[in-house]
């Protein structure tokens, strides 16, 4: 007999369509889609049986499909079988930042996959380790860490004797990124360790992930040549014309700042600035070539780019569709650019932009950085110069200095 598949309460977020036409969820950027997505939600709502979505409502999702980025697609992305396409159009939901309407799509696909089959079966297994996986991402990002804690061990739990290990690498992804976001920062690399410790014979498309978050939980401890190492763990296991390359490079960049190697930043960040990449990637791109541009412009130039470029570059990013918050921290970095140049008044419009979307979003942690660094600034208002208060990005100290001679640092030059 097969235990009983814990199911957790999420009391924000609703059950049905009906629930989520009644609280109208955040709104999806494009009409189509929104239209579209809430036709298919109520096609999934009231089928008995899984089948395929209306091919006229799946065609109208085909260009979100193919921008979502990889982490968000199913393992078995473009597979014409229902149950993957329509974990693929609750993924586009979440990546539009729907997650309501993406845990109805989720919980109605979780009844329909298994209803009237073996649950020992295989195939169920996988498709329930799937669909508590992804319930466990959509709890994580709505800030209910303990849900999502117990849909990522139900995925874990699931994945014996399930069709493939994927519920169990996503699960231990996902509880890896539960313990990053509540600051348990060894919990974190404790998953990620376990899961990588079995080589080669876990699929690139989860140790790639896991060396990245092994690389952020070394940058929250200020251990910058660890963070590099994991990140060109990650980058080696890039496929040939990976999307995820142009993403990668920017990382490498932003540890290379902070490390004070701002040559080697900029040959590596230069290539993503004059590609058409989205603007999800170009956002970060731009908030490392404003950060050399304030402390090494003469690295920007290098690369055949001139400071005030870059700011003209950046604010355009801001015309165009982009998440929260990578439009408040491209905010933030241009107003530390414009600091640099004295004009205080339009950083500060940039840092009033940055705190408004703060607190609407609720990014407790910018906002409460915000306020303190609006606050300094009105009362050092005559004061020349940059104010360096942990949101701005100040260079670095000379005591980083020996880390610039690391060869992952001159490998960057070879990119």
């Amino acid at each position: 007999m097969v235990a009983a598949m814990s199911v957790p309460a999420l009391p924000v977020l609703p059950l049905s369509v009906a629930q989520w036409l009644a609280c109208p969820p955040v709104p999806l950027d494009v009409d189509a889609e929104h239209a579209a997505v809430t036709l298919l939600a109520l096609e999934l709502e009231q089928s008995e049986t899984l089948a395929l979505p209306t091919p006229a409502l799946w065609d109208a999702l085909r260009p979100a499909l193919q921008e979502m980025p990889r982490q968000y697609a199913g393992p078995l992305a473009a597979n014409p079988e229902p149950f993957w396409m329509w974990l693929d159009i609750a993924a586009v939901v979440e990546f539009r930042g729907d997650p309501a309407l993406a845990h109805v799509l989720t919980r109605r696909l979780l009844h329909l996959s298994t209803t009237g089959r073996q649950q020992d079966d295989p195939v169920t297994r996988l498709y329930r380790g799937l669909c508590c996986a992804r319930l466990g991402r959509i709890a994580r990002t709505v800030g209910q860490g303990e849900d999502a804690r117990a849909w990522y061990t139900d995925a874990m739990r699931l994945s014996s004797g399930a069709a493939t290990t994927d519920p169990l690498y996503q699960g231990m992804l996902g509880m890896a990124t539960t313990a990053i976001a509540a600051g348990n920062f060894p919990e974190a690399e404790r998953w990620l360790r376990q899961l990588l410790r079995d080589g080669d014979s876990v699929s690139a498309a989860y140790r790639l992930p896991a060396h990245q978050q092994l690389a952020m939980t070394n940058r929250k401890r200020g251990r910058w040549v660890e963070a590099l190492l994991e990140s060109w763990a990650a980058y080696d296991l890039l496929e040939p014309d990976d999307a995820r390359e142009g993403s990668l490079r920017v990382t490498l960049a932003e540890i290379a700042c902070e490390l004070g190697a701002y040559n080697e930043a900029a040959h590596a960040v230069h290539p993503v600035l004059t590609a058409k990449a989205p603007a999800r990637v170009l956002a970060p791109a731009y908030i490392v070539a404003l950060k050399i541009a304030c402390c090494a412009p003469m690295a920007l130039e290098h690369g055949t780019m001139q400071p005030g470029d870059v700011r003209a570059a950046a604010e355009r990013i801001l015309t165009t569709r982009i998440a929260p918050t990578e439009e408040t921290a491209l905010r933030i970095a241009l107003a530390d650019a414009y600091e640099a140049l004295g004009d205080t008044l339009t950083a500060r419009g940039h840092l009033l932009a940055a705190l408004a979307l703060a607190e609407q979003h609720k990014l407790h942690e910018r906002t409460f950085a915000l306020i303190g660094r609006l606050e300094v600034a009105a009362t050092l208002a005559t004061v020349p110069g940059r104010i360096d208060d942990g949101v701005s990005g100040a260079p670095p100290t000379g005591r980083r200095a020996g880390s610039r001679r690391h060869q992952a640092i001159r490998r960057l030059l070879h990119l």
